[in-house]
């Protein structure tokens, strides 16, 4: 084992335990595999260990494989990144047009599906390409104009994996196999959009027991759609790739320098996000990459040209942050020195008192999301969420407080001592960018009785949905008042302010003109209309969108 070698497996050892789901890392020298180190176990039951040919799921790193897709279609004319998406896809019924380069860069504005699946209730388990299009086809408003803002969203990508097959008559995946991996030579690498065809050497996800610490379950990804993920492959293959972002190497350089443009929004501002890939800057050099995020499975591809690096870290495991590693491991490998003990908890009797200013509930006016902090153990943040899901949070030595477990790649920092109130940030662990600022939501006084709570029944033609609320219809047979919206099960409402109701911590639901319209929020989409449905006036029989 060479020096480096050595030292990155030191790095790696406290984040992987005996027996244990594991991480495989590469580091690419030039274009070439020059250290491999694999820990952990790729399948935990059988005791197989992980190696550097172990096949991962790379979930959203997969992104810049389809933008390289629509960049090989453009060399050979057949579309331009600025042309309309709905010239691709007619069935859309957005009202505005959003761009095939917006679809790339997350600026057209364009709800996240995941997100619509769980307001209506559409099940991801097995959701194909069409059934996830019906969905998307039915809404009509975006979350901002295109092109003045940037959210992420895995729709655009969805959208550009449909204009690449009603362009080639082929899927994103037999596209790729074809045009890209086939002549980097890449011949285990693939889009899985069969997750019943058999795929030797694949990993399997894991997520830690929330019922008991230090174990794992099975958490594999369920969805067939790809484009906006679902690439497996392994380090010792994505050699070709690094090989590939560093000179254009089997592809040409103009498909590689056209994955690096930064998004430029309509106000002015340049963002860090290319086509696919994500600029950023370690120890002092220029680089872009990835990261990804799906059940069970994390990733991140970083590579810094001036150095002729290249670093790639898969796990089987959502416990993990694989950006952190990624970045450790450069500095390592360009012998400056790493930040590991940034996120290292402070002493219970430190975080104890610091976290008294963020208990409560926050809001985000922008995306007009509620969200609610609570004490946990060992003076830990905790903030519930959907489906009982809680993820916790640790104060750190820089003042930030750490996502811990499958919110690891997150940290809250509060902004105190402003003319109109505390803000709680909410940012990357690893950099500064802008994932929302949360402002203090003003206490809210229940409702005095039953007749208070709404009622009735409001329906959205972008969903094919109805939201029903009933005064006593809580979940788990508490009672209460609570809304069901399109499959899913009761939730349970608690107001949030004036005709504003939060349901079950991660939904908003706020009533506008004079109770006519119900506006739904959630992360990822904004304001879902919803009009209120009045006598028999019912709309016609309807098969949810993404059900058929």
């Amino acid at each position: 084992m060479t020096e480096l070698a050595a030292r990155i497996q030191d790095l790696l050892a406290p984040w992987v335990g005996p027996g244990e789901p594991g991480l495989a890392v590469g580091v690419y020298r030039d274009g070439e595999l020059a250290e491999q180190v694999c820990v952990g176990l790729a399948a935990v039951e059988h005791r197989v260990p992980v190696t550097a040919d172990t096949l991962f799921d790379i979930a959203s790193a997969s992104k810049q494989f389809t933008a390289a897709c629509l960049l090989l279609l453009r060399r050979e004319g057949l579309l331009d990144l600025d042309d309309d998406v709905r010239r691709y896809v007619p069935e859309l019924a957005l009202r505005e047009p959003a761009t095939l380069r917006q679809c790339l860069t997350h600026t057209g504005g364009l709800r996240e599906y995941y997100t619509l699946c769980a307001i209506s209730g559409v099940p991801l388990p097995g959701i194909t390409e069409d059934r996830l299009l019906r969905l998307i086809s039915g809404q009509q408003h975006l979350d901002f104009p295109p092109g003045s803002a940037y959210s992420y969203s895995n729709t655009g990508y969805v959208l550009a994996a449909v204009a690449i097959r009603r362009l080639t008559g082929k899927s994103v995946a037999e596209f790729a196999a074809e045009h890209i991996l086939g002549p980097l030579g890449m011949a285990r690498t693939h889009f899985r959009d069969d997750l019943g065809a058999l795929v030797p050497g694949l990993a399997t996800g894991y997520a830690p027991d929330p019922a008991t610490p230090g174990r794992f379950r099975r958490a594999d990804p369920i969805e067939e759609v790809v484009g906006d993920g679902g690439i497996v492959t392994s380090a010792r293959e994505l050699a070709a790739w690094h090989a590939f972002l560093l000179t254009g190497h089997g592809l040409g350089t103009d498909i590689k320098d056209g994955l690096l443009p930064r998004a430029v929004l309509t106000g002015g501002r340049t963002l860090d996000y290319a086509n696919g890939l994500a600029h950023t800057t370690e120890a002092g050099l220029a680089g872009y990459g990835h990261t990804g995020a799906i059940s069970g499975f994390r990733s991140a591809l970083l590579c810094i040209p001036a150095a002729g690096l290249g670093v790639t870290v898969l796990a089987n495991r959502i416990d993990i942050y694989p950006a952190l590693v990624a970045r450790w491991v450069a500095r390592i490998t360009l012998g400056v020195p790493t930040d590991a003990d940034r996120t290292d908890p402070v002493p219970v009797e430190v975080a104890e008192p610091a976290r008294a200013g963020l208990l409560g509930r926050w809001h985000d006016p922008e995306l007009d999301v509620f969200v609610r902090f609570e004490p946990g153990a060992d003076g830990r943040l905790e903030h519930p969420g959907a489906g009982g899901e809680r993820s916790r949070f640790a104060l750190a030595a820089d003042g930030r407080w750490y996502g811990e477990g499958a919110g690891v790649s997150v940290a809250l920092q509060l902004d105190r001592g402003r003319a109109d109130g505390d803000r709680l940030l909410v940012r990357p662990a690893i950099g500064d960018d802008d994932y929302g600022t949360l402002e203090r939501a003003p206490a809210a006084a229940p409702p005095p009785g039953p007749g208070a709570w709404p009622a009735g029944r409001y329906f959205s033609s972008e969903l094919d949905a109805y939201a029903t609320f009933d005064p006593d219809a809580g979940p788990d047979g508490g009672g209460g008042p609570a809304v069901t919206i399109g499959l899913n099960r009761p939730w349970r409402l608690a107001p949030a302010g004036p005709d504003v109701y939060v349901a079950d911590d991660w939904l908003t639901l706020r009533f506008a003109d004079a109770g006519q319209t119900l506006l739904v929020s959630a992360d990822g989409a904004r304001r879902v209309r919803f009009s209120r449905v009045v006598g028999d006036d019912q709309p016609a029989p309807v098969y949810l969108r993404g059900l058929r």
